[in-house]
């Protein structure tokens, strides 16, 4: 129970940094989130998408290929995967 709570604490502040235009600091959180779930779906799509928009394009790619391996009817996952790759 308390490992659910404090998920949703994480992702609360990570969508909370999000809106408020701090995605630099949003990473951490889903390093924490990526602990408690280490195939959650939403935590390793979102962390995959700030690399790539910090331009950290080898860490998203390990990040989707992470996504893809847990996940692999995720049609965006490996759509992204393949944009990523270009």
């Amino acid at each position: 129970m308390r490992t659910a709570l404090h998920y949703r604490f994480l992702k609360l502040k990570a969508l909370l940094l999000m809106s408020l235009g701090l995605k630099q600091d949003v990473l951490p959180l889903f390093e924490q989130m990526l602990q408690l779930q280490p195939e959650d779906r939403y935590a390793l799509a979102s962390r995959a998408h700030q690399q790539a928009e910090q331009l950290h394009f080898e860490a998203a790619i390990a990040s989707l290929q992470l996504l893809t391996s847990a996940w692999p009817q995720d049609a965006p996952a490996c759509f992204n995967l393949g944009y990523v790759l270009q």
